[in-house]
This record gives C-alpha cells, structure tokens and sequence, in this order.
C-alpha cells in the first residue's frame, strides 16, 4: 500500500511544475482546489516548511551550501529517480575530505547502453559537477563517480553501514517524485539489482520459452520499495524468496518491456 505524508506548499508547485493539472493534485495530496489554485498563482504562504528541501534546520554539523529544494528545482526530476533506483541498487555514498562526498554506482561493463545512461542521469541531476568512468582493473566492471556535497542531501537514504543493515525509506519529498516517475525508478531498480530472463520448461516433449524479469536485494526495505511500485504500475509480481521478486505474468513481462526491455 502506498502511504504518503503531510504535503507542504512547496511540494505542490513542484507537481505543478512538472506538469499535473490542479485538479489531479487535488486528487494526489487531498488538498483543496481552492488552495492549490491560491499557491499556484501566489506561491506557498511565507513561514511555512518546505518538504521538498526542508526538514534542513540549521544543525551543528555538515551544513550544505545548497538547499534540496534548490537543487530539486533545476533538476530533471525523471533522470533523479531514475538516479535514485541505481543508487537503492548498487549505489554507495562515501564521504571524502572537506565534508565532499562521492557517489559510485557499480555497473557490468558488458552493458554500455545502461553506463551511458546512468552517466546522463547523473549530469542530469547534478550538471555542474564532473562526472567519471572508472574501470576494474580486473572484473568486467566500472564505477560510474561523481563528487558533490549535494549527495546527502538528495539521497538521504545515505548512512554507516551496508543497506540490508539499516532501515532504507523514502522521504515524503521523494515519494512524491518517484509516484510521477515509477517508471523510472522501476527502470533504475532493474538496471541495478535486476535482469530480464528466458526461463525454458520442458512439457510433452517440447521445451516452452518464456520471459521473465527479476529482482534481488537483501534490503527487505529496498524490496518494498521495489513492489509498492509495481503496484503502482499496476504489474503483478510474486516472490521467489524475501529477497527476491519475479514478474512472470505475460502481460506484466508485456507492460516492463515497454519501458525497460532486455539490458544493452
């Protein structure tokens, strides 16, 4: 079931901005139509919390030079969660020198097409910062790095230890982001930690072709988070084990490879 929190003003521009009609943020967040069409026209009411770029009060440590809602803004919120379902997949964050952090995304180098599209999505998010291909000197593997101190901030999901260890979940600003773009975030969960399969059984002396996709994490959290979304896309799903999702249906196969297909 999807569940989504208080939505501040801010948050409603940003469905505006991206393209909703009043009404259908109305229907999304619960808020009147009167209301939504005051902050469109006026913008949000002066001292009220952004939730897009808040619950960034002044703290004593690591203090950003630029707000989420800032970066959010000139951002292509598509290629962000896109971003963020490689990052849940085989992402990590790690802090270097000067409170800078760099983010590496482990990609199989047989892939060029997904590299390359990961390298776009992360120029997309952060445009002004370089962005690296570096290869395993031995494994067919790269490591697609970028460093900002941005990174915490748009992906807040960052902490000690690996993703299965800690509790991963989305915040409100990023459910409203990824309920317009699931289909990117599906898509980046699947670049990552998933596949797409021809699984072959043999029955009255044939053997049948079908198929499938997959999805392995050992984040339960992650794991919800992948299967809330297909639920969203309205694409049946079942699980093989915890950690594993399979989408096996034809029709389901039908609706992923519409927007995802066989990894290039």
């Amino acid at each position: 079931m999807f569940v989504y929190g208080p939505v501040a003003p801010s948050t409603v521009l940003l469905l505006h901005r991206m393209g909703l009609s009043r009404k259908a943020i109305a229907h999304l967040t619960g808020i009147s139509l009167r209301t939504i069409s005051h902050w469109c026209r006026t913008g949000p009411p002066a001292g009220l919390c952004s939730d897009v770029g808040a619950r960034h009060r002044p703290g004593p440590k690591r203090q950003t030079p630029t707000s989420r809602e800032d970066l959010l803004a000139g951002a292509d919120l598509a290629a962000y969660a896109y971003l963020l379902g490689l990052y849940l997949g085989d992402g990590h964050i790690a802090e270097n020198r000067r409170e800078v952090y760099a983010l590496r995304i482990a990609m199989d180098s047989r892939y060029p097409g997904i590299i390359g599209e990961t390298v776009r999505a992360v120029r997309a998010v952060l445009p002004r910062n370089r962005t690296n291909i570096v290869k395993h000197p031995r494994y067919n593997a790269v490591h697609i790095v970028c460093s900002s101190k941005a990174w915490p901030v748009l992906f807040p999901q960052h902490g000690p230890g690996r993703k299965h260890s800690r509790k991963i979940e989305l915040e409100p600003w990023q459910r409203t982001i990824v309920f317009v773009h699931a289909e990117e975030l599906i898509r980046g969960l699947i670049h990552s930690d998933g596949c797409r399969f021809v699984a072959r059984q043999r029955g009255n002396g044939r053997i049948y072709c079908y198929s499938r996709y997959c999805f392995s994490n050992r984040s339960r959290d992650i794991m919800r988070i992948f299967c809330e979304h297909l639920d969203l896309l309205e694409v049946r799903w079942t699980l093989a084990d915890p950690e594993q999702a399979q989408i096996a249906r034809r029709e389901a196969v039908e609706e992923l490879d519409r927007f995802i297909g066989p990894k290039k």
